[in-house]
């Protein structure tokens, strides 16, 4: 939360311990977050773009079992006592879009390039409102990576594609692009730069899982299109302090 709230025209922050990119995956206090991902604000001035939650685009799990299994859906029953919280939020990431576009040069997504979408429009015409399923075009948008390799792999996560640097310079080319901003893989310095320039990861999550000892980035984007890159840190880890439902009225 931290990192969406210091992400404007400051300068460098540093960020506390929830991220952009890992907040699904591996929840402290995830509620809190996914309120913010929902929450929109103006982009001041220059573009920050932390790929896939800038405008709130979808994240990676495709299912929401993954949700049950990282903590969320037991942190809303502790929290608000039953799974109507769960249920609002799993709602409203059907809605959520899975890519963004900065000034029709910048395409943005959490994962990576897909065979079966070629152009912007192909993406356009998916049936966004849905969960996302275990496999097509639009998991491969939250799933795949790229790689060394040119032309298309079978991604070793089990879900997505690799795709080489061939694959990412035809469809920047094909659509007009200049850049592949994404996110989904842990970076060390927090942005990367691939595939000749024409792929950067940026990665928001400082000391992924708590564990990985990674700086994380936002990259900020100027009148002109250039890149910037802000660094940070993680702050000291919190502990999220134990919630207590008030008792209704009419059990007193």
């Amino acid at each position: 939360m931290q990192v969406l709230a210091g992400g404007g025209s400051e300068g460098p922050l540093r960020a506390g311990e929830r991220d952009p990119d890992g907040g699904v995956e591996r929840p402290a206090c995830e509620v809190p977050c996914h309120g913010v991902r929902g929450h929109p604000r103006p982009v001041p001035r220059s573009h920050r773009a932390v790929p896939d939650r800038r405008r709130g685009a979808r994240h990676q799990l495709p299912l929401y079992g993954g949700l049950r299994r990282y903590g969320f859906y037991d942190e809303c029953l502790r929290k608000y006592g039953n799974a109507n919280v769960w249920k609002y939020f799993t709602d409203l990431f059907d809605y959520l879009p899975l890519t963004a576009l900065i000034e029709n040069q910048i395409f943005c997504l959490h994962g990576g390039l897909s065979p079966s979408l070629d152009t912007l429009d192909n993406i356009r015409s998916l049936d966004r409102i849905q969960e996302v399923p275990h496999e097509g075009p639009m998991c491969d948008l939250l799933w795949s990576d790229p790689d060394d390799r040119c032309g298309w792999g079978i991604s070793p996560r089990g879900a997505g594609y690799t795709f080489g640097q061939d694959i990412a310079q035809q469809f920047n080319h094909t659509n007009g692009l200049g850049l592949v901003a994404r996110a989904h893989q842990l970076v060390m310095e927090g942005y990367n730069w691939c595939q000749d320039r024409n792929v950067v990861t940026v990665f928001s999550a400082p000391n992924y899982c708590y564990r990985c000892g990674n700086m994380a980035a936002i990259m900020e984007i100027g009148e002109n299109m250039e890149q910037n890159f802000l660094q940070f840190d993680p702050a000291p880890r919190q502990i999220e302090p134990e919630t207590t439902r008030r008792t209704p009225d009419y059990f007193l």
